[in-house]
């Protein structure tokens, strides 16, 4: 179960639907179910407090990219797999 936070390259509904292609789990929210938070440019410190209080794993974009990497999409320019490859599915 991953929640996303802060700012990417993408709109984050995009990458959540990439990222739940790969079989991930996507909240809104940082709670006790959650198992990372991925955090952008800018994140703000109420998701980052509470994944900290809660013993939450966090990554960066480095690792949202090896993710979809590893889960055998090629990445476009911007770092995230085009919506075309999303599309072959």
């Amino acid at each position: 179960i991953i929640c996303i936070t802060g700012e990417f390259s993408e709109e984050r509904p995009s990458i959540q639907r990439k990222l739940e292609a790969l079989g991930a789990v996507c909240k809104t929210g940082v709670s006790k179910k959650v198992n990372l938070l991925v955090i952008g440019d800018g994140a703000g410190k109420t998701k980052t407090t509470k994944a900290a209080e809660l013993g939450v794993r966090t990554e960066g974009r480095d690792w949202l990219i090896q993710a979809l990497k590893s889960g055998g999409l090629e990445l476009a320019d911007n770092g995230m797999p085009s919506d075309e490859e999303m599309a072959d599915l």
